[in-house]
């Protein structure tokens, strides 16, 4: 239902789906509060989303391993919901967070630096995507682009940089933001 946009159902289906599972379910609990959150998020109701991803990170800290790939979701969520609010430094350092503990995943490292390039922090979002994209595929190349934005000063020394040098000589000039360069890399 939350992938076919009927969020009023979905978010009924989650709620039913929590009160049936609360106190019974501890598993089956917390994860119908993260749907029901992620459908209130989608309704742009970031606040009530935040409050129960808070409450879902406690929650699965408390039931699955750090690594575990619900609670990189949970948090990458969290993020998202921050984001939403307009709490931006603090949706990186979670992006960021859940980057660090599983590196596979490529939503957090790649959202945290669109949100770095946001804050006019190029540096901290290059270094955060250069050991990203040394040996990119797949979605992960979306990363390159986002280095594009930073193409300045001291851009050529990097080892990463050469491997789509030319692909960013064109760019050199221009002042994109990193949202177009990102929606650019996704479509």
């Amino acid at each position: 239902l939350l992938e076919l946009g009927r969020l009023p159902e979905a978010e009924a289906t989650a709620r039913e789906a929590l009160s049936i599972s609360e106190g019974r379910d501890r598993f089956n609990a917390a994860q119908s509060r993260s749907l029901l959150a992620s459908v209130l998020l989608k309704q742009g109701e970031a606040a009530a989303a935040l409050a129960l991803f808070e409450q879902c990170v406690v929650e699965h800290r408390a039931l699955l391993p750090p690594d575990h790939v619900l609670n990189y979701s949970i948090q990458v969520n969290r993020a998202r919901a921050l984001e939403a609010e307009g709490n931006i430094e603090d949706a990186v350092e979670i992006y960021i967070a859940a980057a660090v503990v599983s590196a596979t995943r490529t939503e957090a490292s790649l959202s945290a630096a669109r949100l770095l390039l946001e804050l006019d922090r190029p540096n901290d979002a290059r270094a955060l995507l250069e050991p990203f994209v040394a040996n990119a595929t797949g979605e992960a190349i979306a990363g390159r682009y986002l280095l594009r934005v930073d193409a300045g000063q001291g851009a050529a020394e990097s080892p990463a940089w050469a491997n789509y040098h030319g692909d960013i000589r064109p760019f050199r000039s221009l002042h994109v933001s990193a949202i177009a360069i990102f929606a650019d890399a996704c479509s």
